[in-house]
């Protein structure tokens, strides 16, 4: 196996892993997200501009607005958050 294979294995390795921290952070054993998780990823999608825009006129305020979105996109791609999900996570932002 060549060095790039073996990199490349590696990298695919530490993210399924990564993944699978997520979920046990984030789900229940039977795949569900909890009330008190779906209240933290709810905080962080508002924070994270997950459902509005990170333009702004001042480009260093985008960009930051832009590298929280990057976030919030991380750890929705880990979770197998689908739209519906995320729908529902953002419903309960809007209770507090």
């Amino acid at each position: 196996m060549s060095d790039r294979h073996a990199l490349l294995n590696k990298m695919r390795w530490r993210s399924v892993m990564i993944s699978r921290a997520f979920k046990r952070l984030f789900k229940s054993e039977q795949g569900q997200i909890g009330r008190t998780a779906q209240r933290v990823l709810a905080d962080l999608a508002g924070y994270c501009f997950a459902d509005k825009s990170t333009f702004h006129d001042n480009a260093l305020i985008m960009a930051r607005r832009e590298g929280r979105r990057d976030v919030w996109l991380r750890i929705k791609g880990y979770l197998n958050l689908d739209e519906a999900q995320v729908q529902q996570i953002m419903e309960i932002d809007d209770e507090y």
